[in-house]
Protein backbone atom coordinates (compact mmCIF):
# COMPACT_ATOMS: atom_id res chain seq x y z
CA UNK A 1 0.00 0.00 0.00
CA UNK A 2 2.84 2.36 0.82
CA UNK A 3 4.42 1.63 -2.56
CA UNK A 4 1.21 2.87 -4.20
CA UNK A 5 1.27 6.16 -2.28
CA UNK A 6 -1.50 5.31 0.15
CA UNK A 7 -1.69 6.86 3.60
CA UNK A 8 -3.38 5.71 6.84
CA UNK A 9 -2.33 2.12 6.14
CA UNK A 10 -3.15 0.53 9.54
CA UNK A 11 -6.79 1.70 9.53
CA UNK A 12 -7.16 0.68 5.88
CA UNK A 13 -5.77 -2.78 6.64
CA UNK A 14 -8.17 -3.09 9.58
CA UNK A 15 -11.10 -2.12 7.35
CA UNK A 16 -9.93 -4.61 4.70
CA UNK A 17 -9.73 -7.37 7.31
CA UNK A 18 -13.23 -6.58 8.60
CA UNK A 19 -14.77 -6.41 5.11
CA UNK A 20 -13.15 -9.65 4.00
CA UNK A 21 -13.84 -11.59 7.20
CA UNK A 22 -17.38 -10.43 7.87
CA UNK A 23 -18.29 -10.43 4.18
CA UNK A 24 -17.00 -13.96 3.70
CA UNK A 25 -18.91 -15.22 6.73
CA UNK A 26 -22.09 -13.57 5.47
CA UNK A 27 -21.64 -15.16 2.05
CA UNK A 28 -20.92 -18.59 3.53
CA UNK A 29 -23.94 -18.52 5.82
CA UNK A 30 -26.25 -16.59 3.50
CA UNK A 31 -26.99 -14.03 6.22
CA UNK A 32 -27.38 -10.66 4.49
CA UNK A 33 -25.53 -12.14 1.54
CA UNK A 34 -26.82 -9.57 -0.96
CA UNK A 35 -25.54 -6.65 1.12
CA UNK A 36 -22.23 -8.40 1.83
CA UNK A 37 -21.74 -9.21 -1.84
CA UNK A 38 -22.47 -5.61 -2.86
CA UNK A 39 -20.00 -4.21 -0.32
CA UNK A 40 -17.34 -6.74 -1.31
CA UNK A 41 -18.00 -6.02 -5.01
CA UNK A 42 -17.21 -2.32 -4.51
CA UNK A 43 -14.28 -3.02 -2.18
CA UNK A 44 -12.63 -5.58 -4.47
CA UNK A 45 -13.15 -3.39 -7.52
CA UNK A 46 -11.35 -0.50 -5.83
CA UNK A 47 -8.56 -2.72 -4.52
CA UNK A 48 -8.04 -4.32 -7.93
CA UNK A 49 -7.70 -1.05 -9.79
CA UNK A 50 -5.68 0.68 -7.06
CA UNK A 51 -3.25 -2.07 -6.05
CA UNK A 52 -3.03 -4.37 -9.07
CA UNK A 53 -2.27 -1.79 -11.75
CA UNK A 54 -0.36 -4.05 -14.15
CA UNK A 55 -0.67 -1.44 -16.91
CA UNK A 56 1.93 0.69 -15.06
CA UNK A 57 4.49 -2.14 -14.78
CA UNK A 58 6.76 -4.08 -17.11
CA UNK A 59 8.22 -7.56 -17.26
CA UNK A 60 7.54 -10.26 -14.70
CA UNK A 61 6.10 -7.75 -12.22
CA UNK A 62 3.41 -6.86 -14.75
CA UNK A 63 2.64 -10.52 -15.42
CA UNK A 64 2.18 -11.40 -11.76
CA UNK A 65 0.11 -8.33 -11.06
CA UNK A 66 -2.03 -8.97 -14.15
CA UNK A 67 -2.78 -12.47 -12.85
CA UNK A 68 -3.94 -11.02 -9.52
CA UNK A 69 -6.02 -8.37 -11.28
CA UNK A 70 -7.88 -10.85 -13.46
CA UNK A 71 -8.36 -13.26 -10.54
CA UNK A 72 -10.00 -10.40 -8.66
CA UNK A 73 -12.06 -9.52 -11.73
CA UNK A 74 -13.47 -13.06 -11.74
CA UNK A 75 -14.39 -12.77 -8.07
CA UNK A 76 -15.99 -9.38 -8.73
CA UNK A 77 -18.21 -11.05 -11.32
CA UNK A 78 -19.30 -13.72 -8.86
CA UNK A 79 -20.00 -11.12 -6.18
CA UNK A 80 -22.07 -9.11 -8.63
CA UNK A 81 -24.16 -12.20 -9.42
CA UNK A 82 -24.87 -12.76 -5.72
CA UNK A 83 -25.63 -9.06 -5.20
CA UNK A 84 -28.16 -9.12 -8.04
CA UNK A 85 -29.71 -12.58 -7.74
CA UNK A 86 -29.17 -13.38 -4.06
CA UNK A 87 -27.65 -16.48 -2.47
CA UNK A 88 -30.26 -18.85 -3.91
CA UNK A 89 -30.62 -22.25 -2.29
CA UNK A 90 -27.46 -21.81 -0.24
CA UNK A 91 -29.17 -19.54 2.27
CA UNK A 92 -28.55 -20.79 5.80
CA UNK A 93 -31.74 -21.16 7.77
CA UNK A 94 -33.91 -21.40 4.65
CA UNK A 95 -37.01 -23.44 5.28
CA UNK A 96 -37.29 -26.50 3.00
CA UNK A 97 -40.80 -25.54 1.83
CA UNK A 98 -39.94 -21.92 1.20
CA UNK A 99 -40.41 -20.92 -2.42
CA UNK A 100 -38.53 -17.64 -2.12
CA UNK A 101 -35.00 -17.78 -3.41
Amino acid sequence: MAAHGMHFIPPLLGAALAIELIGSMCLITGYRAVTAAAVMFVYLGIVSVRLHDFWNLTGMAAAGTMTQFFKNLGMVGGLLMIAVYGPGRWLLGRRPNSHAL
